[in-house]
């Protein structure tokens, strides 16, 4: 019945275990991934295939809150963000190293040195491994990715690390295409962007499962939020969310954002805005429905 299939394009049922699409940030030469790069200045993309080819596609661009920095700012809480550049490492050998960020600002003394070309929540290249005023004074490095179609992501791999690896995951729920230069982290929540999950202490080159993803690389289920654009993050503690979880810490996150894995097949975002292809779907069963209870009616 035709409430019956609006119920179920509304709720979009849940995922059962089936095999995970995966992104590997690689660049040739040495690395062999399915990934081109479209320069080394800010403002510039990576954009991969999924490994093995196909679709869709995914498009990476860089981010930091440095809008406006200065050397001697204490409160980076009200800093815009930024176009940054999106660095691909790999290792001689060709083994994978991951993406890394390089933001703009000069005041983030050491960006783009080691260990600055890595994702990083640090400022002004701190000499110690925990930033003790790093709740207001901090710089957060981010990947933006955007998918050709909306994926549920299933896990995150980080690459490189130095000292620790705390995340913040983020999914664009919003109408359009998002907007991120020129606001601030705080902004994000009231343009669509919801906070999905921190996640504390990653492993070098082994997968974490976020977004609700039970199961394995193999075969995941139950992912929860449905999205076109995501956002991976440093620890950033702006985003909001439980900032209790043991592990986190603000100041000494360094890493390469190695690959990234999504469910095969995916279920609408929960109360997203139906996409075009959708709502003509919807008409066509609206007026399929209408026919046949003429039929029925003239059938006496």
């Amino acid at each position: 019945m035709l409430w019956f299939a609006l119920a179920a394009i509304g709720s979009g049922a849940g995922l059962s275990a089936q095999a995970a699409t995966t992104w590997t940030f690689d660049v040739p030469p040495p690395a062999n991934a399915p990934c081109t790069s479209s320069g080394t200045s800010a403002g510039n993309f990576v954009q991969c295939t999924p490994n093995g080819g196909g679709a869709p596609k995914v498009v990476a661009t860089a981010w930091a809150n440095t809008t406006g920095l200065q050397t001697w700012t204490t409160d980076t809480t009200g800093a815009a963000l930024q176009t940054g550049t999106v660095m691909v490492y790999a290792n001689s050998d060709g083994s994978t190293v991951g993406l890394g960020v390089r933001n703009q600002s000069a005041a983030d003394s050491g960006e783009g040195t080691s260990p600055e070309h890595a994702f990083d929540n640090n400022f002004r290249n701190r000499s110690d491994t925990n930033n003790t005023i790093a709740s207001s004074a901090a710089v957060y490095d981010s990947i933006l990715l955007s998918f050709d179609t909306a994926v549920a992501l299933t896990g995150i791999t980080v690459g490189w690390i130095r000292y620790d690896a705390d995340i913040t995951v983020s999914a664009y729920l919003g109408v359009g295409t998002p907007t991120l230069a020129g606001r601030t982290y705080g902004q994000l929540t009231g343009d669509g962007w919801s906070y999905v999950e921190h996640e504390a202490n990653l492993t070098s080159g082994t997968q974490r499962l976020i977004n609700g993803a039970t199961g394995s690389a193999d075969g995941v289920s139950a992912a929860t939020v449905t999205s076109r654009h995501w956002m991976i993050s440093a620890y950033n503690p702006i985003r909001g969310g439980d900032t209790s979880i043991s592990g986190l810490n603000v100041g000494n996150d360094y890493f390469k954002l190695m690959s990234v894995a999504a469910a095969s097949s995916s279920p609408p975002a929960p109360g997203g805005v139906p996409e075009p292809a959708a709502i003509s779907l919807i008409g066509v069963a609206v007026l399929g429905a209408a026919a046949t209870r003429r039929r029925k009616g003239s059938a006496g």
